[in-house]
């Protein structure tokens, strides 16, 4: 089974032990609920907006192969993956969750275009007709999120 939070941002204000752990629990309960709590994949999609770039900042984990918090319980440490625009994350060396690289864009008409699996940064302001194919054209998919 596959999860997904599909619009994530995270705020310097976080904790990110917390944050993680707080994600993985509710995917783990949602993942019981479907009887799969053993048998699933997370995944938290990125939408970080003009000044957020909490992907860069956790890519460098990986890179260097850092652990958060290393003396306290859970543990969470990064690691590359075969994408640019994703990582692995991994809680005491048990459970996984996989963090994909997005944008959030303030188009011109003033609506969001999320662009998700993408590292790339975006200029705000632009048509949403030029922010769309901009992602298309990095390979990255774009969502006109709406709340009805």
């Amino acid at each position: 089974m596959i999860l997904i939070d599909s619009h994530v941002h995270i705020y310097k204000c976080f904790d990110l032990q917390t944050f993680f752990s707080a994600a993985l629990s509710h995917f783990t309960a949602q993942a019981k609920h479907f009887g799969q709590e053993k048998d699933f994949t997370a995944l938290l999609l990125l939408t970080e907006a003009k000044n957020e770039n909490w992907f860069h900042y956790l890519a460098g984990y990986a890179r260097t192969g850092y652990i958060l918090n290393p003396h306290c319980s859970p543990q969470w440490s990064f690691h590359p993956t075969h994408e640019s625009c994703s990582l692995q994350l991994q809680c005491s060396g048990n459970h996984n969750l996989f963090l994909i690289a997005g944008r959030q864009i303030a188009t011109k008409e003033k609506l969001e275009v999320l662009a998700i699996a993408t590292d790339r940064l975006y200029e705000d302001g632009t048509s949403i007709e030029e922010v769309i194919q901009s992602a298309e054209n990095d390979g990255a998919i774009p969502v006109i999120p709406y709340g009805f």
